[in-house]
């Protein structure tokens, strides 16, 4: 072993003032090897270290190291099918004594010790790409589920919540229930408030939108919700079963609504006044810098840039709700459902307004379309049906 100062005195002998490496192996009484070692080592270490030249022998590990592989890697497959009967160090110990290959226990256990660190640390270490998309081109929309107090009662109901992923751009509405209905017209909502429709839009596989989800990303579409982004021309993408990832910026936007814009408890005489201060903060939220690397514009500029490039809106909205057959007592009233059913009126503020109607016809052969007050068990009829013809064929809205 070598001081520091001898190997920097070489370095100068022949770096600095050009002598041979020979001449300093004579000058510093060491051998020519060490001097042209000492010419390649770091010079900024502080102390010199013995470094093995080869690696050291190892027999036994080479031995047993492929059978534990093989052990752990079957380890993997019975997680799931049979975790109670997987390979532990010690059974490994005694599968190895069996087939003649003499090794302490304690070797054993510590190489499945090194593997399994290794595994995890590999595991671990996974590489993420940060995705960018262009204007106009993808939203998201999720529901998520939020305590309010409507009336002076409190009580759970769902919202909807939708993101363009280029501009960052929210839109958020309370609602009743989680219902097609409510599910179609959140969106329309959106649409209206963002001045257009994105290219292509991704959900979860909630019910309101898929009837069977085939292999991969296909899915078997409501008929309703088919018709829905048909109308309004956009592609709908389905993220694959339990991968939030896959949309994550509205699985974002779903916890950062609840914290920012739920928390105090929000207070609202019904839906509508609710949704009307939703879409006061969602217009105030523009006025922000989206958080994370490479943000720089405030919301509402980014949008400004991205309306232009959105699919325009159609002429007339999709009309959203659900239309039954129903038969008209004598008494002037008919069953629906026990449940609200959802309609819209349009207006500026597009808040919204709950007026359901229905299609009814009697025991007889005349038809009726009743405007009707909202009760949990039947409604009553008001108006006679201004077009009895259309009604007859389920066209009627």
């Amino acid at each position: 072993m070598y001081e520091v100062t001898v190997r920097d005195d070489i370095r100068d002998w022949v770096l600095v003032q050009g002598h041979s490496q020979r001449s300093a192996a004579q000058r510093f009484a060491v051998s020519r090897d060490t001097v042209a070692r000492m010419l390649v080592e770091a010079p900024e270490e502080p102390e010199r270290r013995y470094r093995r030249g080869a690696a050291r022998a190892t027999p036994v590990r080479d031995v047993v190291l492929p059978h534990l592989e093989e052990w752990l890697r079957e380890n993997v497959r019975l997680q799931r099918w049979a975790p109670k009967q997987r390979w532990t160090a010690h059974r490994m110990w005694v599968e190895l004594r069996r087939k003649g290959i003499m090794v302490a226990e304690s070797t054993v256990r510590q190489l499945v010790r090194e593997r399994r660190v290794e595994r995890r640390a590999l595991a671990l270490a996974k590489a993420y790409i940060p995705l960018a998309f262009a204007p106009a081109e993808r939203g998201e929309v999720d529901f998520g589920h939020v305590v309010v107090r409507l009336a002076g009662q409190e009580q759970q109901v769902p919202f909807l919540a939708a993101r363009l992923r280029y501009s960052g751009a929210m839109f958020i509405a309370t609602f009743p229930t989680e219902r097609q209905d409510a599910f179609l017209l959140g969106q329309r909502w959106a649409f209206e408030f963002w001045g257009g429709v994105p290219t292509s839009v991704v959900y979860d596989n909630l019910k309101p939108a898929v009837a069977q989800m085939l292999r991969g990303h296909s899915r078997h579409e409501q008929q309703a919700f088919r018709h829905f982004h048909s109308v309004y021309g956009f592609e709908a993408v389905f993220a694959n079963p339990h991968a939030g990832w896959e949309k994550g910026s509205v699985e974002n936007l779903v916890g950062y609504a609840r914290r920012t814009y739920f928390v105090p408890i929000p207070q609202a005489e019904n839906f509508e006044e609710l949704n009307t201060w939703l879409l006061r903060q969602c217009r105030v939220d523009q006025q922000r810098i989206m958080a994370g690397p490479g943000h720089s514009t405030f919301i509402a500029d980014l949008l400004a840039e991205e309306r232009p490039l959105l699919t325009p809106l159609p002429e007339r909205p999709v009309e959203v709700g659900e239309l039954r057959e129903v038969l008209v007592r004598s008494t002037s009233r008919v069953r629906f459902s026990p449940s609200r059913q959802i309609r819209s009126r349009s207006d500026s503020s597009l808040a919204p307004t709950w007026s359901p109607r229905i299609c009814a016809a009697t025991r007889g052969s005349r038809l009726s379309r009743t405007s009707a007050t909202m009760c949990r068990s039947s409604w009553r009829s008001r108006s006679p049906c201004p077009s009895p013809r259309r009604c007859a064929t389920g066209r009627c809205r």
